[in-house]
């Protein structure tokens, strides 16, 4: 029995009661066939209202499915172009795109160049350059130009079907606050028959007369509201997964709704998280004089050729930047989370981190002041060793996002404590840490010390959610409570994951977790009123107060206080569609400000110009290469007050421009913590 089996009872108790009246010539007034048809009616009109409001909760979901279109034209081997229904594409086919339509299925486009809209994907609203080699996704609208491409993944596989998979499953699923609603509605109906009854036999025990008892328990039967305790969470969690996946969030699991809503602490892996994951090689010192520079780049480039991690990209990208072609190597085997090993030129070779080096027995300790250096500002250097003695160093430096100074800073306020975990080492850990303003950073760590520390946390009380973009996130992402993946990262990440960010947004984060407390709010004000509904209009419709103030309810009245109370639910759930969320900027760069600090600093810096600077030069010693040059630098630019900085190598002094006055103690620390010393 349903709500539908309390209707249907009172109706149908209305009609037999008027035809028994009828058939026993009964007086004309007392007939209740029009209460009968009404209490349908306004049922019916009240069905059809919620029905309309809560297509509206799953609009995201209808907008999405109508991006792709129904056919497609495809070229035949004759070369002519046939239209072809697109669930009979096939992985291979050879799709013509013509300007201004949408694309029927993920491609790599082979012929032409043109720009894509993928707003509704990504949340960008500048288009997207496309030409030979790239991918072009199902549903996306393609600009000015034309393009043919060759068809990746048939209409069930597409990211847009992924998409909509992913959210109708999610809004399947319930919170586990609805398991309240499920216990109560499942012994609410017969308990309302019950009552009903009861209702009944009671009024005619007090003397009254049958069509006022009977009156009485239909309007208990049509009153009562077993409906809006059914719609207070699906409702809800339509309306919020719908909103999320409009600000490119693809929520897997409604119960993460909940949980997130909890979230105390916050886990952060650092590259393609808090950074861009587009980390750059900026240098490289050669240690070994037996090779060349562009000997030693070869063979780090032919290790990284067997990984796609960000910081193997880096590496490739600086070979190629100087014209250098990967050596051949070959037994090359990536040991995970560490580095890769190999064998070029029948000699062993290494390329990893300082603890690959250190596990591998290659004595690093001649260069620790060197690496210290590198570390202190933020920046991971990647060591190359030949037959077990170092050979080069490279320095990778990563790009901080836009957002993440401020995702940090929301995550605060929300009392939410950030930490961050990563594989780069402690140094690396603390400078990123000091940048963005957070208490807490582990270096150095292992896909398992991730996990490990992900279930310290929780036993310690916490509610935890984890994000991460790699595959050593995978086991910290799965042991967390709610685990998030970065649209950029890796499917291994994604599979591992509750949330997927397909924007690379991490601004988000705070959005997840303001629309999940909004869900949970909506879900507990719609369970309020649907026991609240219940609790205060049974017993009126029951008669409890006719005795002391005359007031009782027609079975009319109950079934449009019934349709009102069902739709007041789906009302109140569907604002959460409108929810205001946060939006995110674009990269900047790991050691700077954010943009309008950025911003201040040089329109600061034009209004100086013609007034009095002050210049002090400082003798530095343990300055040797380019490298200690770089490092100096930075170290004197990122004192406040310092408007430029020339350091002569040959002379070891640097020349420090200031707008006001700094101290010789500041200049003095700021030299010591890059490792030099002020002479």
């Amino acid at each position: 029995p349903n709500m539908d089996s309390l209707v249907a009872m009172g109706a149908s108790a209305s009609f037999l009661y008027s035809v028994y009246l009828l058939t026993n010539n009964r007086a004309m007034n007392m007939y209740y066939f029009d209460g009968a048809a009404m209490i349908i009616a306004l049922i019916t009109l009240g069905k059809f209202l919620e029905a309309r409001a809560k297509a509206k909760s799953t609009g995201a979901m209808e907008e999405i499915a109508s991006l792709t279109p129904k056919v497609a034209k495809v070229l035949t081997k004759e070369g002519s172009i046939e239209e072809r229904q697109i669930e009979d594409l096939k992985i291979g086919d050879i799709i013509v795109i013509s300007p201004k339509e949408r694309v029927p299925a993920d491609s790599v486009v082979i012929e032409g160049e043109s720009l894509a809209d993928e707003a509704f994907l990504t949340g960008e609203s500048a288009p997207v350059p496309k030409k030979k080699g790239l991918m072009i996704i199902a549903g996306s609208l393609n600009g000015n130009g034309a393009l043919k491409a060759r068809v990746l993944k048939t209409n069930e596989d597409s990211s847009l079907s992924r998409i909509l998979s992913l959210i109708a499953e999610a809004s399947a699923g319930k919170p586990k606050i609805a398991r309240i609603a499920d216990k109560v509605s499942a012994v609410f109906v017969p308990s309302i028959m019950t009552i009903a009854l009861t209702v009944f036999i009671s009024w005619l025990l007090i003397g009254e007369s049958l069509d006022f008892a009977l009156n009485m328990a239909i309007s208990v039967l049509v009153i009562s509201c077993p409906c809006a305790l059914g719609l207070a969470t699906p409702v809800a969690v339509m309306a919020g997964i719908g909103r999320a996946a409009k600000s490119a969030m693809l929520i897997k699991n409604a119960e993460v709704l909940e949980t997130a809503a909890k979230t105390s602490v916050a886990l952060f892996d650092k590259t393609g998280t808090l950074t861009s994951g587009k980390p750059k090689a900026i240098d490289f010192i050669k240690i070994n004089s037996d090779y060349s520079d562009e000997e030693l780049i070869a063979k780090a480039a032919a290790l990284e050729e067997v990984t796609e991690h960000p910081l193997a990209l880096a590496v490739r990208e600086y070979a190629k930047e100087q014209n250098i072609s990967a050596a051949k190597a070959k037994n090359v085997k990536a040991v995970f989370g560490r580095g890769v090993k190999g064998v070029i030129d029948e000699k062993a070779v290494l390329f990893g981190s300082e603890n690959f080096m250190i596990a591998e027995k290659v004595d690093i300790s001649p260069y620790h002041g060197e690496l210290t250096r590198i570390t202190k500002f933020g920046a991971t250097p990647l060591l190359l060793a030949i037959d077990g003695n170092l050979a080069g160093i490279f320095h990778i430096e990563d790009v901080l996002k836009a957002t993440s100074k401020k995702t940090i800073s929301l995550l605060k306020n929300l009392n939410i404590t950030p930490i961050i975990l990563t594989g780069d080492n402690q140094f690396t850990a603390n400078a990123l840490a000091r940048t963005l303003n957070i208490e807490q950073a582990l270096g150095s760590l292992l896909p398992e010390d991730k996990e490990r520390e992900v279930k310290r946390l929780q036993s310690a009380g916490n509610t935890v959610l984890m994000t991460g973009d790699g595959v050593n996130d995978a086991p910290a992402l799965m042991a967390a409570d709610v685990s998030v993946a970065m649209g950029a990262g890796t499917e291994v990440a994604a599979e591992s994951s509750d949330v997927i960010f397909i924007k690379n947004n991490l601004i988000n984060l705070i959005n997840l977790i303001n629309l999940s407390r909004a869900v949970i709010k909506t879900i507990k004000e719609n369970l309020f009123w649907a026991f609240f509904y219940n609790i205060l209009a049974i017993p009126v419709a029951a008669g409890c107060f006719y005795s002391s103030f005359g007031l009782k309810l027609s079975p009319m009245i109950a079934a449009a206080a019934m349709s009102c109370s069902s739709l007041f639910v789906v009302v109140n759930s569907l604002r959460l569609r409108n929810l205001k969320l946060l939006k995110g900027d674009e990269n900047i760069n790991l050691n700077s400000d954010d943009k309008g600090e950025a911003l201040l600093k040089e329109n600061t810096k034009n209004i100086i110009e013609e007034e009095n600077l002050m210049e002090t030069t400082l003798n530095i010693k343990g300055m040797m290469c380019e490298h200690c040059k770089a490092h100096v630098t930075k170290a004197l630019s990122a004192i406040d007050g310092v408007s430029s900085v020339e350091v002569n190598l040959d002379a070891g002094e640097a020349k420090v421009t200031t707008i006001k006055e700094v101290t010789n103690d500041t200049f003095k620390k700021a030299i010591e913590d890059a490792g030099y010393e002020l002479a």
